[in-house]
């Protein structure tokens, strides 16, 4: 009985002794730059088959170290168990380190990362709160002061069909089948041949080219503004007049922009003109027919 116990301790410290040699080297195993997620399960492997290997043999000696019996080695030579257990705890500990080691650096990776996504957390906070405060100082200064709607909707971000929604909410409120969203749009339309009278049922909310407009004069009770606009033509652009139908409140000051807001297309008019040609001569008593907007309010 005791010689098969002793052979059984034996055959464990062999097992043990080879399957720490089929380890790679320490230096290998303790430094944590080296070995893949594959690798690393290889080694983890063979590791934990020596700790499997390492409990039986505790469970018949506990103080196995001191065991008068050896093992032979792979070149034949006759180590003591302590002398093996030496050799093993090279590669062992080796193994052990690197592997602290290497929760280390994924902790430190791990906590850097955390404090990156806090950081961007964190700018994201403030930066919501500074557009909350402008947005609340735009409120309270146009709460003081209403014609301080110096931003239009459009250059909030949102989607196209958010802009859509919007703007046909505003065109239903008030009475009409849809809108256009710029005087070309108005241009392209006639074109094409859609009467006058049908594009009177679509309010303009020119927030694509209000702001190429600018006043150039008062004939009798409308106001005429200049738009520059592009030609299909790379490169060339022309100018384009529309009036607008004067109100005794406004001010009409000669290169002051197109009021903002929405309006509705009231007809068409003749205003006579004098025209710069390159000719040798000049057209008399020439007229340029010219659309007629009312300007209903502003956007809301």
């Amino acid at each position: 009985m005791k010689l098969n116990v002793e052979s059984k301790k034996i055959e464990l410290m062999a097992l043990m002794y080879a399957t720490v040699n089929d380890m790679r080297e320490a230096d290998w195993l303790s430094d944590p730059q080296y070995g893949s997620p594959t690798t690393l399960a290889e080694e983890g492997a063979l590791y934990d088959k020596y700790q499997e290997l390492l409990g039986e043999l505790i469970k018949l000696n506990p103080d196995y170290i001191n065991e008068d019996i050896h093992i032979v080695n792979q070149y034949g030579e006759s180590l003591s168990f302590a002398q093996a257990q030496e050799v093993i705890n090279i590669k062992i500990n080796a193994f052990d380190s690197g592997n602290k080691k290497r929760r280390q650096i994924q902790a430190k990776m791990h906590e850097q990362q955390r404090l990156e996504q806090d950081a961007i957390k964190a700018k994201r906070l403030e930066e919501d709160e500074i557009k909350h405060q402008q947005q609340q100082l735009a409120e309270l200064k146009q709460s003081l002061a209403p014609w301080r709607c110096v931003t239009p909707k459009s250059a909030v971000n949102e989607s196209p069909s958010q802009k859509h929604q919007r703007l046909q909410s505003l065109a239903e409120r008030n009475g009409f089948k849809s809108y256009l969203d710029s005087f070309r749009e108005v241009y392209q339309a006639l074109q094409l041949g859609t009467p006058l009278v049908e594009l009177k049922r679509y309010t303009v909310i020119p927030e694509e080219d209000g702001e190429l407009y600018s006043l150039l004069c008062i004939v009798d009770d409308f106001a005429i503004y200049q738009g520059t606009e592009r030609n299909i033509a790379a490169g060339s652009k022309f100018t384009r007049l529309i009036a607008l139908e004067c109100e005794a409140a406004q001010v009409y000051e000669r290169y002051s922009t197109l009021p903002r807001g929405f309006f509705s297309l009231q007809g068409k008019k003749r205003f006579a003109v004098k025209l710069a040609t390159d000719l040798a001569f000049q057209l008399v008593e020439a007229e340029q027919e010219v659309l007629i907007y009312k300007h209903l309010g502003v956007a809301k």
